[in-house]
This record gives C-alpha cells, structure tokens and sequence, in this order.
C-alpha cells in the first residue's frame, strides 16, 4: 500500500518533512510502500526484497515506509553515495536508515519510536492491535505540555522539535535532551530565554 495517510501520525507528519530535505539537497524520491497487509509481505518474501514476516516489519504496524527515486528509468540506482544522502537524511528526523543494516535495505525507514518488532509484539501483540490502540490516534494536544505530561503528549513535542530542525530522540519521557531542544526552539523562534518547562507551558502554538 502506497497511502501515506494509513501510516501511524508521527511517521506521517514525518514523511513530507523527509521528502522536502531530500529535495533541497538535490535529491527527487518518491514514498513507495507504506503499510503492508500479510499477503503483501508474504508476496515481498517470495520475491526476496524481505526476509521478515508479517507480524516482525514495521511496515505491517504503519511505522515504515520505502522509497526511490524519482526516475522512470531508474527507480533504485546501484549509487551508493545517493541512498547514503537520503539516509542521512532520514536519520536527521530521528528515523532507522535500513542502509544500516547487517543485510542493508537501503530504500527502507522506520520509526522506532514504539520499539522494535519484539517490544510492539509485547505491547500490543500483532500489528491490528497497534492500529486498535490508542497510541496509533494521535491528535494535536489540547492543553499545555509539561515534563509530566503522558508519554503520547511528550513524542508528539519531540517529533514536531524534530521536524522544526532540533533533532530530539523519541523517548517519550521528559529528558535532558528534550528540554535543551526546547529551550533552543524557544530561544530562536521568540528571542527569549526560558527554562525549558516554563516555555512548554506555550509551545503547541509555536510548533503548529
């Protein structure tokens, strides 16, 4: 499946931010797969461009998706150096780069900002459970962030950090690196200092 919008939110307001670095540094890609039903993974293992099964990609739980580039003629080039750009590039918005991988999947990026197969596996035991959770409907927070706010509030600030330019990795608690991001976020966009917990106070406005 090739709908972005069937993708968990946070992947999904990830995804345009990815493609718009890309471009900028002269790099033209397309968002191929995205969410995969069973069957479709199946069919990927008998083509061989996967190894896992359906319940272990993150793909099966819309926290993935693969790309190419924008090239009729040649979608996947034997170009090493290009997929490492758009790798670095993924990795820039706090995303896992396949390209990495003992077995590489260049194309391939997730988020793992639930954990791994193993841990959303324990979590919510097979990939509908996950899209059945609560933590798979997120919506802009109402009401102020604070370091002792729900883990969902606190991902949601580290992404849209993130996609301000202030990489912050996807802990979902309150830590020492959220609160330096927010306290340089705030210091660039308002010109003022704060402590990074007053500030939070004001900052789903800011990051809209």
């Amino acid at each position: 499946m090739r709908d972005v919008n069937a993708l968990h939110p946070f992947l999904r307001m990830l995804a345009p931010s990815f493609v718009a670095r890309c471009m900028k540094e002269g790099l033209y890609v397309k968002i191929t797969d995205c969410v995969r039903t069973k069957a479709e993974q199946d069919d990927c293992i008998r083509r061989g461009t996967s190894t896992v099964d359906w319940w272990h990609t993150h793909h099966a739980y819309g926290l993935a998706f693969d790309i190419c580039f924008n090239d009729k003629d040649n979608p996947y080039p034997n170009d090493l150096k290009k997929w490492k750009k758009a790798g670095e590039i993924g990795k820039g918005l706090g995303l896992t780069w396949g390209g990495d991988w003992k077995k590489p999947d260049c194309p391939h990026f997730q988020l793992d900002a639930y954990g791994l197969a193993a841990d959303l596996i324990k979590t919510y035991h097979d990939p509908k459970g996950f899209m059945a959770h609560k933590d798979f409907k997120i919506t802009t927070p109402k009401t102020p962030i604070v370091p002792t706010s729900s883990r969902k509030k606190i991902l949601w600030l580290q992404v849209m950090l993130t996609i301000a330019g202030y990489l912050t990795p996807y802990t979902g608690v309150w830590d020492a690196t959220t609160k330096k991001q927010l306290k340089a976020f705030w210091k660039a966009t308002t010109g003022k200092e704060c402590t990074g917990r007053l500030c939070s106070v004001r900052c789903i406005g800011l990051l809209k």
